[in-house]
């Protein structure tokens, strides 16, 4: 999962996870968290990902159902 949320990143300009973790209003630990396991994301967690990176459907729907990438 990190490769997608990384390339999403350098599509958007965003250089490092702290930089994606401030925009999305999480703390840098929460997003490693989350990346680490998928499943645990919550539902906003997820939509305040989107808003920022901006995620094709596709990837989107997978990221919605937990499945590591």
């Amino acid at each position: 999962m990190k490769w997608l949320i990384k390339t999403y990143m350098a599509r958007e300009h965003i250089e490092t996870i702290s930089e994606l973790a401030s925009l999305c209003g999480f703390t840098r630990r929460l997003l490693y968290d989350r990346i680490k396991d998928p499943k645990t994301f919550r539902i906003y967690e997820l939509m305040a990902l989107n808003n920022v990176l901006h995620f094709s459907d596709e990837d989107f729907l997978m990221l919605l159902r937990g499945r590591e990438i």
